[in-house]
């Protein structure tokens, strides 16, 4: 299912010092007609670019929570950072999985 005009923004709210790699933060997504905030917990592991996020319930009623999976990598060729996410979670009702794979892209930097 496509959702256009999808806009995410995820907000690291807290993070531990560097050695601990551990955060919380919102992640917000809407398209007009759905959306909403969801907040998370997550770990950056030791390679540096996987990561590992859980979002806490609640969520929005068109939501889901779901466990995200992934890698965050410098794209040379466009000069980007690149968030690639694998999304597993189920909807707010139980009787509705979700999965999906994206690319996340930011106007501005996500590396160091």
């Amino acid at each position: 299912i496509e959702m256009p005009g999808l806009s995410m923004t995820l907000t690291i709210t807290m993070q531990t010092d560097a050695s601990d790699c551990s955060f919380h933060g919102e992640h917000t997504w809407g398209n007009g007609a759905s959306g909403g905030t969801e907040y998370l917990v997550g770990v950056v592991h030791d390679d540096g670019e996987s990561y590992t996020m859980a979002e806490i319930p609640e969520h929005p009623e068109d939501g889901s929570t779901g466990i995200i999976t992934g890698t965050v990598v410098f794209d040379g060729g466009k000069e980007e950072w690149v968030m690639h996410w694998h999304y597993v979670g189920i909807s707010r009702t139980g009787s509705n999985g979700v999965v999906f794979d994206t690319d996340l892209t930011q106007l501005k930097s996500l590396g160091p």
